[in-house]
C-alpha cells in the first residue's frame, strides 16, 4: 500500500525516536560497562592518648560530584572498642544535600576502605561494601575495620614511626562496579586497579613484609580478656574443647588472627579465634566445619580432630602459621636399637606433636613416662637380625631428644576388650602434677643422658585439661584452661564458662569414679560407674607449657 505523506513523515519520526533510544541505551550501557571508580586518599595522624570511641575525619572529599567524608576511631567505635578493633565508615558529607539535590533520588554506591602500608601504596588491610544507599543512611562502613593495634603499633608497619601518623584510600563507584571498587582500594591490578608492584618486590621487602607478620603476630600473642564459649552445633563439644585449649597457645593464636584473609581451615579457624577474642559472647564453630568439611551431627575423637586440625594447617602453606606449629608443638624422640653384646646400633629421629600415654595399671603421668621410655629386649627367638653380625640380642626402645614449649598428652583411657570383643573405656585414677619437671626423660641423640646444664631442669606448667565424661559410644567433651598469663582456672563447657580452683580441676580430672565437680553431675546424667571400669569423667588430653616460653603469671588469689 502506498504511503501518505503525513504517514511517512510519522513513520520517520519513529524511527528517529528509536534511534535515539537505541544510542541513550547503548551510552549507558557504555558508561555502566566502564563507569570510572573514584579514589582519594587520606591521613590521620592518631593521637598518642587516643582513646575508645574517639572521633576522626578527614576532610570532605569529592568524587563524582559528591562529597565523601571518611571517619575513623582507632579504639573502636561502641562495641568494637571492648573487642579490641579499630572503625573505619564512609559518609556522605552533608553538603553534598539529598543524594544528587533531588528530592528523594538514590545514592546507591559500592566502596572500598583501605589501610596502607607507611611510605607505600600497598593495602595492608581492607573491607568492601557492594551496595549501599547513603540518601537512606548517609554513614556506612566497618565496625571491626581492623585490629586497633593496626592504628597504634608501628611495628605492624601501618604507623609512621616518625609522625604516628596513618594513611587510607577509599574507592566509590556504582553498585556494578563493586569487583573494581575493590581492586581500586586494595591496589589489585586485576581488576583494574591503581597499581601493582608484586612483580618488582625485592628479597628485601619480602623479608621485611614476613617480618612485619611476625610482629603483628607477637602483638596478637597478648593477654586477653575472660575467656568466652563456644556454641555447641549439634555435636561439636569435641570440636569446642579442643579449640580452647590450642586458642590458650599464645604463639598459635597469634599467627593465626595475623594470617591473611584465607579460605579452608585456616580461614575458619581465624574466624574462631576473632570470636573468641571479641569476647563479645559465645563464638561459632560454623565457618570451620564448613572450612573443613566436617558434619556437626556427628561427634569425633578429640585427639583426632586436633591431628587433623593441625595437619590442616600445615597444608596451608602459610608461612608464620607452620612455624608457629613446628616451633610451638613438634619435639623431637627417637627410635633406636642396640646390640646388647656388640657395638651395632641404629637410631631414627622423628618429630612428634602430641604424646599417646598408657593409663591402664598406671597410677601417674611418671609411670606412664617411665614406661614410655622403657626399652624392650629382645632376646631369644625374638633376636634382632643384623648384616654385619647376625642374630643379637638387642634393646628396642623410644628416648626423647627434646619437648617442644607446650607438650600435649593424649590419655589412653579407650582399649579394646579381649574378653568381650569390644571397645571399652578405662576410668582408673590416673594422676597428673600442676608442675612437671621433664629433664629426667631428655637425653642426647645415641643415648647419653643429657649433660647440658643449661637445659635442666625442664619445668612445666599445667595450661589444659582436655575432659570426657561417657563411655565409647556415647559422651561429652569440655576442658579445663588456664590462660597462661594468669593463676586462674576456668572451665569452659561448650557456652559457658566458670571461674574454678585448681583444686578442683585436679579433683574433677583424675577419674576412679570420684563424683565431684561437673564431671560427678555429668557422669551420674550418663549412667556413670565406679570402679576402673566404666564411664566416668576423666582427663583425655593434657596441655603443658614451659615456664620460661610465656610471661610471668598474675598471682591473683584462688576464688
Amino acid at each position: 500500500m502506498p504511503t501518505t505523506r503525513r504517514g511517512g513523515h510519522q513513520a520517520r519520526t519513529m524511527r528517529a525516536l528509536l534511534l535515539v533510544a537505541a544510542l541513550a541505551a547503548l551510552a549507558t550501557a557504555l558508561a555502566v560497562s566502564g563507569s570510572p571508580v573514584g579514589t582519594f586518599y587520606t591521613t590521620f595522624k592518631i593521637p598518642p592518648d587516643v582513646q575508645p570511641g574517639q572521633e576522626l575525619k578527614s576532610e570532605p572529599q569529592e568524587l563524582e560530584g559528591r562529597l565523601w567524608q571518611l571517619k575513623v576511631y582507632p579504639r573502636g567505635y561502641r562495641t568494637a572498642s571492648k573487642a579490641g578493633f579499630a572503625s573505619a565508615y564512609l559518609q556522605l558529607h552533608e553538603s553534598s544535600g539529598e543524594g544528587s539535590g533531588e528530592a528523594g533520588s538514590s545514592c546507591t554506591s559500592s566502596f572500598a576502605i583501605a589501610l596502607l602500608e607507611d611510605g607505600s601504596d600497598e593495602a595492608a588491610e581492607h573491607k568492601s561494601c557492594d551496595e549501599h544507599d547513603f540518601n537512606n543512611v548517609p554513614r556506612w562502613g566497618f565496625m571491626k575495620f581492623v585490629e586497633e593495634e593496626y592504628f597504634t603499633e608501628p611495628q605492624l608497619g601501618c604507623v609512621s614511626e616518625t609522625d604516628g601518623s596513618v594513611r587510607l584510600r577509599v574507592a566509590v563507584g556504582r553498585p556494578g562496579d563493586a569487583p573494581a571498587v575493590t581492586a581500586a582500594a586494595a591496589g589489585s591490578s586485576a581488576q583494574g586497579g591503581t597499581f601493582s608492584s608484586a612483580q618488582h618486590v625485592s628479597k628485601q621487602q619480602r623479608a621485611a613484609a614476613a617480618q612485619a607478620r611476625r610482629d603483628r603476630a607477637e602483638v596478637l600473642e597478648a593477654a586477653f580478656g575472660e575467656p568466652v564459649g563456644l556454641e555447641n552445633q549439634g555435636n561439636t563439644c569435641y570440636m569446642n574443647s579442643l579449640l580452647q585449649t590450642a586458642f590458650n597457645v599464645p604463639r598459635l593464636r597469634g599467627a593465626v588472627l595475623s594470617a591473611p584473609k584465607a579460605g579452608g581451615a585456616l580461614g575458619g579457624l581465624q574466624r574462631v579465634f576473632e570470636d573468641l577474642r571479641a569476647g563479645y559472647g559465645a563464638g561459632s564453630t560454623r565457618p570451620l566445619t564448613a572450612a573443613m568439611g566436617i558434619d556437626p551431627r556427628y561427634q569425633q575423637d578429640a585427639q583426632e580432630f586436633g591431628r587433623f586440625l593441625f595437619m590442616s594447617l600445615l597444608e596451608a602453606g602459610d608461612e608464620v602459621v607452620t612455624e608457629a606449629v613446628e616451633t610451638t608443638f613438634s619435639g623431637y624422640l627417637e627410635n633406636y636399637m642396640d646390640c646388647i653384646n656388640v657395638p651395632f646400633s641404629r637410631n631414627r629421629p622423628e618429630p612428634f606433636y602430641d604424646l599417646s600415654v598408657e593409663v591402664e595399671g598406671l597410677r601417674n603421668l611418671k609411670e606412664s613416662l617411665d614406661q614410655f621410655t622403657t626399652p624392650e629386649e629382645l632376646t631369644g627367638d625374638n633376636r634382632w637380625r643384623t648384616e654385619p653380625h647376625g642374630l643379637q640380642d638387642a634393646r628396642k626402645g623410644v628416648r626423647f631428644i627434646s619437648f617442644p614449649p607446650f607438650i600435649q598428652f593424649h590419655l589412653k583411657r579407650f582399649r579394646y576388650d579381649m574378653n568381650t570383643g569390644d571397645m571399652g573405656k578405662v576410668n582408673s585414677r590416673f594422676e597428673f602434677p600442676e608442675t612437671l619437671d621433664v629433664s629426667p626423660w631428655v637425653s642426647e641423640p645415641g643415648g647419653e643422658a643429657c649433660s647440658n646444664p643449661a637445659a635442666a631442669p625442664l619445668n612445666y606448667s599445667l595450661s589444659a585439661v582436655l575432659m570426657h565424661v561417657g563411655g565409647v559410644s556415647s559422651g561429652h567433651y569440655y576442658a579445663y584452661i588456664r590462660p597462661p598469663h594468669k593463676s586462674q582456672w576456668y572451665l569452659v563447657d561448650d557456652d559457658r564458662v566458670t571461674p574454678v580452683t585448681a583444686k578442683a580441676v585436679l579433683q574433677d580430672a583424675y577419674g576412679g569414679g570420684q563424683r565431684r565437680g561437673v564431671g560427678g553431675l555429668l557422669g551420674g546424667l550418663l549412667g556413670r560407674k565406679r570402679g576402673g571400669q566404666g564411664t566416668g569423667a576423666s582427663a583425655y588430653m593434657l596441655q603443658y607449657v614451659r615456664d620460661d616460653s610465656v610471661p610471668a603469671r598474675s598471682k591473683a588469689p584462688e576464688p
